[in-house]
């Protein structure tokens, strides 16, 4: 089959970029820097900025059995309407009459940030911030365009986390538990979301190939608490001691982490605003308090979807990984 992936530099893009041509699929893989893309064998990589997306050339989508459309501004505000919104709007409709599927990968940031609730895809979607409503806008678009010309399906995945992975978030957590400067935040239960690189993968390749996957929207996540992920991270490592930073005494066992009452930790983070790298912010505070949890019983449901790797696995990984840096 032919698969046509954008954004198939990034993390995403990458990890489907990979799968497909483990299928032995012919991927047409675009970005904007066609050198960015992993020169595989079947992959024909293309680079175009899709802040001028009427530059994508027709042989991209022509006679695609599916588009994953991966490429989102993340990170620069101004161009998150531009890339988000307008250029989805340019390639739905340069894909008219020449693709069957469209996947399109959104994002759970769409339903908001509660401080606790279980989400489901029939959840009211109450976007919060420029990002969020950006990929809603999105969505409703590829509803929109794709009436009567080709299907689509809606994949919104949580945080990805695997040894891929570039976000240097959990490398600042695995340094801290190392370190002995962890601490948990507020009551024990609070929930991480993310979902395992290879987990995604495999649930986006069921979303553009299976037949029950049209005209069907799919939450993507696992569920780990705190505590599950710290414990996970402390055990691998206490697994050698003989690093002269890692604090064993004081890791691995999830209890000897100090825990700070919610409200004291939020003024603090307030007031390190103030404070050059001071360690504790608002939006560290959020993450470890959340309790939002994002079932996937749809996709299990319908297209058969297992979690095959767990967040600790992927944790593991992150450590071995961390272990062989430079200190």
């Amino acid at each position: 089959m032919k698969v046509a992936i954008t954004g198939a530099a990034g993390y995403v893009g990458s990890l489907l970029v990979r799968a497909h041509v483990a299928r032995g699929d012919s991927v047409f893989a675009l970005a904007r820097d066609a050198a960015a893309i992993e020169p595989l064998p079947g992959v024909t990589r293309i680079g175009v900025d899709l802040t001028r997306p009427g530059e994508v050339p027709a042989m991209f989508f022509e006679n695609a059995d599916v588009v994953y459309h991966c490429a989102a501004e993340i990170a620069r505000e101004p161009l998150m309407h531009t890339v988000n919104v307008e250029a989805t709007r340019a390639l739905l409709e340069q894909a008219r009459g020449r693709v069957r599927h469209w996947v399109q990968v959104s994002s759970l940031s769409v339903y908001g940030r509660p401080r606790v609730a279980v989400i489901t895809e029939d959840t009211p979607p109450q976007p919060a911030t420029t990002y969020a409503k950006s990929k809603l806008a999105g969505d409703a678009l590829v509803t929109e365009k794709s009436a009567g010309a080709f299907s689509h399906t809606l994949a919104r995945p949580a945080g990805v986390i695997g040894p891929a992975m570039r976000n240097r978030s959990m490398v600042a957590l695995i340094d801290a538990i190392a370190r002995g400067r962890f601490c948990f935040i507020g009551k024990p239960g609070a929930i991480a979301n993310f979902i395992h690189e290879r987990n995604l993968s495999e649930a986006l390749v069921l979303c553009g190939t299976r037949p029950e996957a049209p005209a069907r929207t799919y939450n993507l996540c696992q569920n780990p608490t705190i505590e599950s992920m710290v414990a996970a991270i402390a055990a691998e490592l206490r697994k050698s001691g003989t690093d002269p930073d890692l604090r064993s005494a004081e890791i691995g066992v999830c209890p000897r982490f100090m825990r700070i009452p919610e409200g004291p930790a939020r003024f603090a983070a307030k007031l390190g605003r103030f404070i050059p790298r001071f360690p504790l912010t608002t939006g560290r505070v959020d993450a470890l308090t959340s309790r939002i949890e994002y079932p996937t019983a749809r996709i299990e449901r319908e297209l058969g979807f297992t979690h095959s790797r767990s967040i600790e696995d992927a944790l593991r990984a992150l450590v071995a990984r961390y272990r062989a840096q430079p200190k």
